[in-house]
């Protein structure tokens, strides 16, 4: 089981039991109030966890709906391999590496380009001594996914650069696999952009 399909199991047994706990303390609830034992606080209670239930059930419905029909090896594997190409152009400044990080065509409209590689790495300064990524955001569609990357990058000329790129790493179409866009920040102010975010909404 991939952390995906973990995450997406876990939160829907999780909504399920909130929504069983709603139902057996709101029928408890009225149940002892008729009898006049007043549980008042038990429906109220009951009340909100069902209504949490409800809610929380049909938003992990609609996260596994989002996921369905993808092949989580091949996500796995294009995934790393985009993040991977992209974490060696960032250490070793390789333009190569970068360019094969990128996606061969545009999701939504241009992916970055070939000359893009090397005059994006011609902006950090310095030799590079550190890269941190995290993952900041995961967008779904029909059983297209992208993932928006952040790279912290640290140089000994004592800069600190941001790099943020978005990984389409499943689609119906491979050739839009790949880094669709890329960004370059320094204190907030942007100094290289490439390609097009994809639109998933």
């Amino acid at each position: 089981m991939t952390s995906l399909t973990f995450a997406s199991t876990f939160f829907l047994i999780i909504s399920l039991l909130l929504l069983a706990g709603g139902v057996l303390l709101l029928v408890f609830g009225i149940i002892a109030t008729v009898k006049g034992k007043k549980r008042i606080g038990f429906i109220i209670t009951g009340g909100i966890l069902l209504f949490f239930g409800l809610a929380t059930t049909v938003l992990s419905i609609m996260f596994v709906k989002a996921t369905a029909g993808t092949n989580p090896a091949l996500m796995a594997e294009n995934e790393s391999g985009a993040f991977f190409s992209l974490m060696t152009a960032l250490k070793e400044n390789d333009a190569q590496s970068l360019e094969e990080s990128f996606a061969k065509e545009g999701y939504s409209g241009e992916a970055p380009y070939k000359e893009d590689a090397a005059e994006f790495l011609k902006l950090i300064e310095g030799k590079v001594t550190s890269v941190d990524p995290s993952p900041t955001g995961i967008k779904f569609k029909n059983g297209e996914k992208c993932t928006t990357y952040k790279y912290i990058v640290r140089t000994d000329a004592d800069k600190v650069y941001v790099v943020t790129a978005e990984i389409m790493t499943s689609s119906s179409n491979d050739r839009c696999v790949g880094v669709q866009k890329i960004r370059l920040t320094e204190n907030g102010e942007l100094l290289y952009e490439a390609g097009t975010s994809p639109s998933l909404g």
